[in-house]
């Protein structure tokens, strides 16, 4: 435990030498979502209503707002850094080491979030609640959209490992990466909220583990009618923990044959 303590330590040490660059991350996001603001303007404007699928206008805005939020608090690249490291060569001496790769990889991420909530997240919310006041925001909705993107963020975390595994077979999965973020956004909302999308689509989409890692935690950062009452908070995080042990079993089934795999390619 006191390993990954420190290396979570060491980790928010490394990405607070990069601050410079969040920063810059955090004015474009800004700007965008002024860009979006005046957009949403004309459209609800030319409506001419005050709800469109269900949003107001707050509201509409803020499911933007929230997207670079789940960014900030469990978007990872695991994958990539595994597949990286499998390229260099640098997994040997990685798998060598007293902590398993999967503590490893966890660390980094938690040290990464906690930079994130920090320095991008807790400005954000402040910065953007000027721009259009969140008037549907409660406090009770927003524990709840805190305690979903943690489960969120396991639930990812899990996801991305997997695929990294791949890199033990394939060595580059650049082109798994590349497929898994084409889903991701169009089935987790990451686009447009899932509402816009066709009937059918919709239906496809509510069986798939994607939109528990956007449009979900977004709605009950809205504090949507469907998200407000226990029942509904409770079953979701059921779901979400339901995706964590089927990952962690698949990690756990094919963590052994993957590290044979790679031994026997000559890491």
């Amino acid at each position: 435990m006191k390993i990954i303590f420190e290396t979570i330590k060491l980790n928010f040490k490394i990405h607070f030498q990069y601050r410079a660059s969040y920063f810059f991350q955090f004015f474009l996001d800004s700007i965008l979502l002024l860009f979006k603001i005046q957009l949403f303007k004309m459209i609800y404007l030319n409506n001419q209503s005050n709800i469109i699928l269900g949003y107001s206008f707050s509201q509409m805005i803020w499911y933007f707002a929230g997207i670079n939020f789940i960014y900030y608090l469990i978007w990872n690249d695991t994958d990539k850094n595994i597949s990286n490291n499998v390229i260099s060569g640098d997994m040997t001496t990685q798998l060598s080491k007293p902590i398993s790769l999967i503590q490893s990889e966890f660390s980094k991420e938690i040290a990464s979030k906690v930079y994130g909530i920090l320095f991008d997240f807790l400005p954000s919310l402040i910065v953007y609640s000027f721009f259009v006041y969140p008037d549907f925001l409660t406090v009770d909705a927003f524990f709840r959209f805190i305690m979903v993107s943690m489960f969120s963020f396991v639930m990812y975390f899990l996801f991305n490992f997997l695929l990294g595994l791949c890199s033990f077979i394939i060595q580059n999965n650049e082109s798994l990466q590349i497929l898994k973020v084409m889903i991701i956004y169009i089935a987790a909302g990451a686009y447009f909220p899932i509402e816009f999308y066709p009937e059918i689509f919709q239906r496809i989409i509510r069986f798939l583990p994607f939109q528990y890692l956007f449009y979900i935690p977004i709605q009950f950062l809205l504090n949507k009618p469907e998200t407000r009452g226990f029942n509904a908070f409770i079953l979701t995080i059921l779901i979400q923990i339901f995706w964590i042990i089927l990952f962690y079993l698949l990690y756990r089934i094919f963590w052994g044959k993957a590290v044979k795999k790679f031994c026997a390619n000559g890491g």
